[in-house]
């Protein structure tokens, strides 16, 4: 559950902040970069090995401090501190390096392989 109140609770707040015109819309879209790293990577999974399951990681854990740093800058009216968000794409390219080692995923996985399945 915690893990899900983290992602809600970034999502509203910088939805809200986006609106209100306080959320620079290209750091709200590395905001959620990881989460759209973490889905593909599970549907690919999924679909290779039936299951999805994984845990946590240091990286994503990173990413979760910074967010909520931002936010609560961003909120204090410290909107410079949003450019802190372009340390999102190296965070989550180790992220998803982490990620596919505990998927046990191939470095390449050949999307031939998505459509056919994998056999034993």
């Amino acid at each position: 559950m915690d893990p899900l109140t983290d992602k809600l609770f970034v999502l509203i707040a910088s939805v809200t902040l986006l609106l209100e015109k306080d959320f620079h819309p290209f750091c709200f879209c590395l905001f959620f970069l990881r989460d759209f790293i973490l889905i593909f990577l599970l549907v690919i999974h999924k679909k290779l090995l039936k299951s999805a399951d994984v845990g946590s990681n240091c990286y994503g854990k990173w990413i979760t401090f910074f967010q909520f740093l931002i936010l609560t800058a961003t909120v204090a009216g410290l909107e410079q501190l949003q450019y802190l968000t372009l340390i999102f794409p190296p965070l989550c390219i180790c992220y998803a390096a982490k990620i596919r080692e505990n998927l046990h995923l191939p470095y390449k996985t050949p999307f031939s392989l998505l459509k056919k399945g994998v056999s034993d």
